[in-house]
């Protein structure tokens, strides 16, 4: 099948926005340019902005909805979320949602565990009593029922067994994301050093900017990892 040429393009680059071409080879951007190739299968789309897709890591709800949904706002790929749940459940839940990978529209790229990894004292709406200390026992287990499909684990730094988890969590391609968490810095900074790579929903479930107390969040702004 020949590219096809989206013409009349507003394309959003990493150094600006230029106006031209953009060429499709299947799902994979082949050039840009500012005129399409002579005889080429082409697309005009009116002077409209052409841009990545979104990647939204942390959305809930039936993956099926979310994939219509999302793709009508830009979003082309997605981590579908789970929540804290008894063991049994949450396995079987994400066993349930790892199976769920062509959609009808954005793309499900894994799951997002929100906890149960997580302080209940920082639990906001999620079900507190089924947040527990992480475990590299039950991280393994639901890995395995996922089929390795997930991709990002909020986890609260404090908490017993939390750095082990993060080490595990690095050494197996999934991101330790700190969150729903009451950690002082010196905690938030070992659990970095420990591999944790992202801080979930910043300035949400964590205590606020304060100038005499200070918390994750002064982590999460300031430390470039």
């Amino acid at each position: 099948m020949r590219d096809l040429w989206l013409t009349h393009a507003r394309c959003i680059l990493a150094d600006g926005i230029r106006e031209g071409c953009l060429g499709l080879r299947g799902d994979r951007i082949a050039a840009i340019r500012r005129t399409a190739p002579r005889g080429a299968r082409t697309v005009s789309v009116a002077g409209a902005f052409v841009a990545p897709g979104f990647i939204d890591l942390h959305v809930w709800g039936p993956p099926t909805l979310v994939a219509r949904d999302a793709a009508r706002a830009g979003t082309t790929g997605f981590l579908t979320t789970l929540g804290p749940e008894p063991p049994g459940a949450l396995t079987r839940h994400v066993a349930e949602r790892a199976q769920m990978r062509r959609l009808d529209g954005a793309e499900c790229l894994g799951l997002h565990l929100e906890g149960p990894f997580i302080n209940p004292a920082r639990g906001g709406a999620l079900p507190r009593t089924d947040m527990r200390r992480p475990g590299i026992a039950e991280l393994q287990r639901l890995q395995r029922a996922a089929r390795g499909r997930i991709r990002l684990v909020t986890v609260a730094p404090e908490l017993r067994g939390a750095v082990a988890a993060i080490r595990w969590c690095r050494s197996h391609g999934v991101i330790a994301s700190l969150g729903h968490s009451l950690a002082a810095p010196h905690t938030a900074r070992q659990a970095v050093e420990g591999g944790a790579r992202a801080v979930t929903h910043v300035f949400n479930g964590m205590p606020p900017l304060h100038h005499r107390e200070p918390s994750l969040l002064d982590v999460a702004l300031t430390d470039e990892r």
